[in-house]
């Protein structure tokens, strides 16, 4: 039995997948509508392998990405303009407050 009661499913690559029952929004997909192309930059390997994931928050604003270009001119992460493997990620949120049934009503 996987956290929150959930239940593990094979997933591509034979990682398990972990389902919860709270639902998860990726801060960067909300922000600009897709998942980040690269978190990680290498002469051999680029991909995205860091996200911020949140429940029950609203998005305000997230740190935009590095052109692949900027990357390009020093081959790989890190570099002098980016002193770790890994670009950083940042957001921003609003707290939306709790949904209840008795809220629910009272906006009725």
């Amino acid at each position: 039995d996987g956290a929150g009661g959930g239940e593990k499913k094979s997933h591509k690559g034979g990682i398990p997948e972990l389902r919860t029952r709270r639902e998860w929004g990726s801060a960067y997909k909300e922000a600009f509508g897709s998942e980040p192309e690269f978190t990680n930059y290498t002469a051999h390997f680029k991909g995205c392998l860091d996200f911020i994931f949140f429940s029950n928050l609203e998005v305000v604003a997230a740190l935009e990405m590095p052109r692949e270009d900027l990357l390009r001119e020093s081959t790989a992460l890190p570099s002098s303009c980016f002193p770790s493997d890994h670009l950083p990620l940042m957001a921003s949120f609003a707290l939306n407050p709790p949904t209840t049934r008795s809220n629910e009503k009272k906006a009725e």
